[in-house]
Parts: C-alpha cells; sequence; structure tokens
C-alpha cells in the first residue's frame, strides 16, 4: 500500500486502513443493552484493518455493539503488535473516532479552508477511503452463498460462534480477491443454477 498511497495521495509509508463496521445480530438473552448501537439495532462493532488491494488483514469481532471504535482498538492485539514495532516507520489510516498515535494518522478536527492541515484530510479521506470500500465488499461477500443473503447473526452460545462465522465471511472475501470470482462463478462451482 505504501508505494500506491504516496503516488496516489501523496502520504508515505501507509500499512493500511482501519474502521469499525456493525453486524447484525439477533438480541442475546443476556446484556442485550452492550448490543444495542448508536444507529438503532443489535449487532457487533467489528474492527476491520485492510490493504489497498481490499484484502482483510485484521479482524476483532469481540465486541458488541455499543463498543465504541477508539475503545475497540484500545484493547486490541493489533494495537499491542504495533506498539511493539518502534522504530519502525510505518502508518495505519483510521477515522476522527481513533486515536492520533504514533502509528495510527487521523485527521485534523475543524481546519481552516485552504489550510495545509484541510489539505491533509482531503488526501487522508481520498487513501482511507479504501476501508469504505473493503467494507461494503465484505458485507457484500456474505451474499454469495443463497442461505447467508440478508442473514442476521443468531447464537445461543454467543460471540464466539458469531466471529468463527464472520472470520469464514473474511476468508471469504479474501477468496473472491485473489481468485477474482464473481458471484456466478462460486454458484456454478457449487453446483446452484445462478
Amino acid at each position: 500500500m505504501d508505494k500506491r498511497a504516496n503516488e496516489k495521495h501523496g502520504i508515505p509509508s501507509v500499512i493500511g486502513c482501519i474502521d469499525g463496521t456493525h453486524v447484525r445480530i439477533i438480541a442475546p438473552a443476556e446484556n442485550k443493552h452492550l448490543y444495542y448501537n448508536r444507529k438503532g439495532y443489535y449487532s457487533l462493532n467489528v474492527m476491520l484493518m485492510c490493504d489497498d488491494e481490499l484484502k482483510i488483514r485484521y479482524v476483532d469481532a469481540f465486541h458488541p455493539g455499543a463498543s465504541h471504535d477508539s475503545f475497540i482498538w484500545n484493547v486490541s492485539e493489533l494495537r499491542t503488535h504495533l506498539e511493539d514495532q518502534r522504530g519502525v516507520n510505518f502508518w495505519l489510516l483510521g477515522d476522527a473516532g481513533y486515536p492520533l498515535e504514533p502509528w495510527l494518522m487521523t485527521p485534523h478536527w475543524n481546519p481552516d479552508e485552504g489550510s495545509i492541515q484541510m489539505k491533509f484530510n482531503e488526501a487522508h479521506s481520498k487513501c482511507r477511503n479504501i476501508i469504505e470500500r473493503t467494507n461494503g465488499v465484505a458485507e457484500t461477500s456474505m451474499e454469495v452463498s443463497p442461505w447467508c443473503k440478508g442473514f442476521t447473526l443468531h447464537s445461543k452460545k454467543g460471540s464466539k460462534n458469531c466471529k468463527r462465522v464472520l472470520r469464514a465471511a473474511q476468508h471469504m472475501h479474501t477468496f473472491q480477491g485473489i481468485h477474482r470470482y464473481d458471484r456466478s462463478t462460486i454458484h456454478r462451482r457449487a453446483g446452484n443454477s445462478k
């Protein structure tokens, strides 16, 4: 991502982008208030990191929907790993919901029109757009199987099983990206006529 991000947007040493996305679930029996998100439904708040090829490189699907992106980041294994990489020059890009850190670049708050900070925010937004696209592609990759279309996660055993489903979706998303299969190819190989 580094070379292409630098050439296209003028931000050097970018290794990926992070963001949270809400995956709808059926309200759990216990602590359901923790899963009710700001958008008005029950969910897991799933933090993803992607590269410039829409490949998901990290997933944290353990947190209920009411959890803020910055909380998930602060307790993530990814953050712990990056803390151990001191002295290495690289960046992740995150939105304003994340804290500025030595390896995590976020936009400036309320920059003046035409300022260098405003220009940086524009470049940051264009470069970080890849995670928004990845979230959209990952959500639609759940539709490659007819039984997944429009589904809502539900598990009597809690979020561990939901994480397994999400990891399987991540692998399907990555598989599609690597092999450049479209939905019709996958359906034909699965023996479906679609």
